[in-house]
């Protein structure tokens, strides 16, 4: 998803310097980039989560971050988007402990052989799942394309509310008891970074 909004960028940034062939050419890059995703990762609906070179499709950790970037960068369809959106909206699990957003709505569903698998002392053994801000942003873009005022209202009073003297930490892992286990460096940049873009950039586009 992300590849396809780069090359819709380079076909911007041609198009803007008069140079007409290469912008058709990165708009033809990422047309087709968007029609191979959406044969590989598309399942009824929802996406995969990610494709494996030997398993295919990877769908065992329930909705994911690939699921919100879809629709955030626009490769979703309007049946594609119509079928995924109530989903993403009613899966409580993306905020764990309220706390936006999960990477995938079924974290402790991870397989040994998928990555490295880190300890942590609260929860004994899990994979590296948690809540971040660059999956928080994606679903921000998510609800701005969608017209979800609320929801975008409701995340970021959420994302403000888990600072702890005015910083927030780089991930939050959950905790099967429904909370989350605040991880990584402290005073980390990105939920406020996010924060900052959301609040100024993507919340005053519902006031205009």
């Amino acid at each position: 998803c992300y590849g396809v909004q780069a090359f819709r960028d380079l076909a911007f940034l041609e198009k803007a310097a008069g140079r007409q062939a290469e912008a058709k050419f990165w708009n033809g890059k990422a047309a087709n980039l968007t029609r191979s995703f959406s044969a590989a990762f598309w399942l009824q609906d929802h996406y995969a989560e990610y494709i494996h070179p030997t398993h295919g499709a990877v769908d065992i950790h329930g909705l994911s971050d690939t699921c919100w970037a879809a629709i955030a960068f626009g490769l979703a369809t309007k049946q594609q988007t119509k079928a995924l959106w109530p989903k993403l909206l009613v899966a409580k699990e993306f905020w764990p402990g309220g706390m936006p957003t999960l990477t995938v709505t079924k974290p402790f569903a991870y397989e040994p052989r998928e990555h490295e698998q880190v300890p942590f002392e609260a929860v004994g053994v899990t994979n590296d799942v948690a809540a971040m801000g660059r999956t928080w942003y994606l679903e921000a873009l998510a609800c701005v394309r969608m017209g979800d005022r609320n929801r975008l209202i409701e995340s970021t009073r959420l994302v403000a509310k888990a600072a702890e003297g005015g910083f927030w930490r780089e991930r939050y892992h959950p905790i099967p008891d429904g909370t989350v286990l605040p991880d990584g460096t402290h005073k980390y940049c990105e939920y406020p970074a996010v924060l900052v873009r959301v609040v100024l950039g993507n919340l005053s586009i519902f006031n205009k």
